[in-house]
């Protein structure tokens, strides 16, 4: 569907936090992340059973749960292209809130902290 059907048909959030430029910018940006047996079809909700290959989440490198939602600049990182990319749904369920990054994956990922992590333990702090 590459009018984006299956990748929520208008992410409004995404291009009003000024993130993306537009929905394209969106999908475009999620079609660069994925992996070679992902499509914009099978993007989606995760069914007990379903194999780590079958569906696809948006997926957050740092987790969205040690983001404030009640501050833009916390959304604006957390929804960065930097932290976002398609990830399988089964491995999103499972990591679920926990870190799943070492120090230097973080360490690269700094500019989409959340604004109270002031420094690495800072970060692992608020999960």
């Amino acid at each position: 569907m590459q009018d984006g059907k299956r990748l929520n048909q208008n992410p409004v959030s995404l291009p009003s936090l000024g993130v993306f430029a537009d929905n394209r910018d969106v999908q475009e940006h999620f079609v660069s992340t994925f992996e070679p047996w992902m499509t914009l079809e099978n993007q989606g909700v995760r069914r007990r059973g379903d194999d780590y290959n079958t569906k696809w989440h948006i997926g957050h490198r740092i987790p969205r749960a040690v983001f404030d939602s009640a501050n833009i600049e916390d959304m604006r990182r957390c929804w960065s292209r930097e932290n976002l990319y398609a990830q399988r749904a089964r491995t999103n369920v499972e990591n679920g809130k926990k870190l799943a990054l070492t120090d230097a994956e973080l360490l690269r990922l700094r500019s989409v902290w959340p604004t109270a992590a002031k420094d690495l333990q800072g970060l692992k702090a608020l999960f």
